[in-house]
């Protein structure tokens, strides 16, 4: 699924109300969208503080690739 602010009640959601253990990919956004599940910017996601540290693990290349 993608862009889903909450995914793991989702997923509970899921497990209460169907038969299924596991939704993925767009019948997951259509059971979502379905549920009233809200859909946000990919961007919103991410927090400041994980950008900030994956672009510093990104850019530090001393030692990893030798």
């Amino acid at each position: 699924m993608q862009n889903i602010a909450n995914p793991v009640s989702l997923a509970r959601r899921v497990m209460d109300a169907t038969d299924h253990n596991l939704l993925v990919g767009t019948g997951a956004n259509k059971f979502a969208a379905a549920q009233g599940f809200e859909t946000v910017p990919a961007e919103s996601l991410v927090s400041a503080e994980a950008i900030a540290e994956f672009e510093q693990i990104r850019d530090y290349t001393d030692g990893v690739n030798k």
